[in-house]
């Protein structure tokens, strides 16, 4: 396959190319965690009240 490329696609190609260890890696590696059940969240929001509002409050 190289021999019919140009040489820098070439070069390119070996020095892109996954190497056969890490590909191994990551078979290796188990399953990812399922993902947790689809629900709404809890917004918590604090709201600040201005000078001018606590004094009407009191």
């Amino acid at each position: 396959m190289e021999q019919d490329l140009p040489a820098f696609i070439a070069h390119r190609v070996r020095k892109l190319q996954t190497g056969c260890r890490l590909i191994e890696e990551i078979d290796i590696q188990p399953s990812p965690t399922p993902r947790p059940a689809p629900g709404k969240l809890k917004q918590n929001t604090i709201r600040s009240v201005s000078p001018a509002q606590q004094v009407r409050l009191v």
